[in-house]
């Protein structure tokens, strides 16, 4: 009688937990992106009343003839196999797995909301400095005050300045640069960024400081490097445009010199020579910029110009190719994973890695195998409620039937009182 008991608890918190999941699908139905749950359930240990044995006589090789008999005359002995008898001892969840299915494409006409189609997560940080990951499959972006595109609770949408080639948990790019005779080498790691659509690009150009020179450490250099401007009747650079960040003028230091900064990011140097092709230095994430102004006096405004995009638009191509108007270049990787239902669910539709779905890896979307990336659109939730539905069903009825199953015991257990 007690094992009836516990068997019929059992399986009504089993069935419990599948009307949860059943009824956690239905209400994220209309849920951007929404993977949809499943539990599976299995048996729980059984009760062993008997081992079985295994047959003792002896195998003919054809049938008897007559009584105890075979067809070659040589009598049978021995008994056959016994199967054994086990008694279950009830169900429990075996496993509760988002299924990773594609979901509708819905068409929204907002160029800020991005849909994935295939494999494949947007990668998100809760700061700019990306300094932890969450994967999302949900493209509703919005741009904030300051130009980020962002989540709807806040969180950045990270892009590399690099087409993404495949790595691991990081961006690595190495490189080399050679300009007038400066050359070094350029390191990035961890090179994700926030992505920003106001971009300010500030171009010094020859002037009364011809002699400018703006010194530059990348990341991975010993030494810093010297970029000079200058005159656009001699050599050197007509001018140096520096991408990112917004140019703050300092305090000269001295009667004949001056040191400028930069707030924000310098992502690149753009060196055009007067007589030659434009050249790109590449800045890595942390290097540290200075400048120095010429003996013949300190920089003014007529010496730069400070271009700034203030909400610009931007264009998403199917491998993840973002392009601002008039400003930088993005890139967005697809985090993959060896098992996406081993993905850990954070809320707001956001995932973290688990210990079960692999590290993940990055790379470019690419058209060609079937995972694109399409602006003006976001992905619908895979539920099927009438699948759901159907379900809900199944869940109700085995509920009821294990509370059946108690309401008989207890009638037998009454009977068993009342008659002894």
């Amino acid at each position: 009688m007690t094992i009836s008991l516990n068997t019929a608890s059992g399986g009504m918190d089993a069935f419990q937990q599948m009307l949860n999941v059943i009824g956690n699908n239905i209400a994220n139905e209309n849920t951007t992106a929404y993977k949809s749950s499943t539990a599976e359930f299995s048996d729980i240990l059984s009760q062993s009343l008997g081992q079985g044995s295994a047959p003792a006589g002896t195998s003919l090789v054809g049938q008897s003839v007559g009584a105890g008999t075979s067809a070659s005359g040589t009598a049978a002995s021995g008994i056959g196999g016994v199967n054994p008898m086990q008694v279950g001892l009830g169900v429990q969840v075996a496993s509760i797995y988002n299924n990773f299915s594609q979901g509708s494409m819905e068409q929204t006409g907002n160029t800020n909301d991005l849909a994935i189609s295939g494999n494949g997560f947007f990668v998100v940080s809760p700061d700019q400095a990306n300094t932890s990951d969450f994967y999302t499959r949900a493209g509703d972006f919005s741009v904030d005050a300051n130009g980020n595109l962002v989540t709807p609770n806040g969180y950045y949408l990270m892009g590399a300045q690099y087409p993404v080639s495949g790595t691991q948990s990081s961006f690595p790019y190495s490189g080399t640069y050679s300009i007038a005779g400066i050359s070094g080498s350029v390191t990035l790691t961890n090179s994700l960024q926030a992505i920003n659509l106001d971009q300010t690009n500030t171009t010094f150009s020859t002037g009364t400081d011809s002699g400018l020179e703006i010194q530059y450490t990348s990341s991975g250099s010993s030494t810093s490097e010297t970029l000079t401007l200058g005159s656009s009747s001699g050599t050197g650079y007509s001018s140096i445009t520096l991408v990112g960040g917004m140019l703050v003028t300092g305090t000269p230091s001295g009667s004949s010199t001056a040191s400028p900064g930069m707030q924000g990011s310098v992502t690149e140097i753009i060196a055009t020579p007067v007589s030659g092709t434009q050249q790109i230095i590449q800045i890595a994430p942390g290097s540290s910029i200075t400048f120095t102004g010429t003996t013949t006096g300190a920089i003014s405004s007529g010496d730069h110009t400070v271009a700034t995009l203030t909400q610009g638009s931007f264009t998403v191509a199917p491998d993840g190719t973002l392009t601002v108007q008039g400003g930088l270049t993005y890139y967005l990787p697809m985090a993959n994973f060896n098992n996406p239902s081993g993905l850990v669910k954070q809320g707001d539709n956001l995932y973290t890695a688990g210990y079960n779905s692999g590290a993940p890896v990055y790379m470019q979307a690419d058209p060609n195998q079937g995972q694109t990336i399409s602006q003006g659109f976001l992905e619908g939730s895979n539920v099927d409620l009438t699948k759901e539905m159907s379900n809900m069903i199944v869940a109700q009825t085995g509920y009821d039937a294990n509370s059946k199953v108690i309401s008989t015991v207890n009638g037998m257990l009454q009977f068993m009182v009342n008659n002894v």
